[in-house]
């Protein structure tokens, strides 16, 4: 699989419980990990655009906001609730 991550405000309670739900519950193998806690501008990002809004990178391509949640569902392919 290509590289992926998804990076998230780790100071947002919704966020990280959403990225812990994902880690855990992911059929894949990716990196999940706090806009706080990495280097942004190894993935040519700031402070500024990621305490606005989630990102997810996969190879070289950015996704940001709505874009970047569909395409990380899309890649990391979590399990499906169905209500049961």
């Amino acid at each position: 699989m290509a590289r992926a991550i998804l990076i998230f405000d780790g100071e947002c309670g919704f966020c990280t419980t959403v990225a812990n739900h994902l880690k855990a519950k992911s059929i894949q193998d990716f990196e999940i990990v706090a806009w706080q806690l990495t280097d942004l501008a190894k993935f040519q990002l700031t402070a500024n655009q990621t305490s606005k809004e989630v990102y997810f990178i996969l190879d070289e391509q950015r996704y940001a906001g709505a874009k970047a949640v569909a395409r990380s569902l899309t890649v990391m392919r979590p399990y499906i609730v169905t209500g049961k």
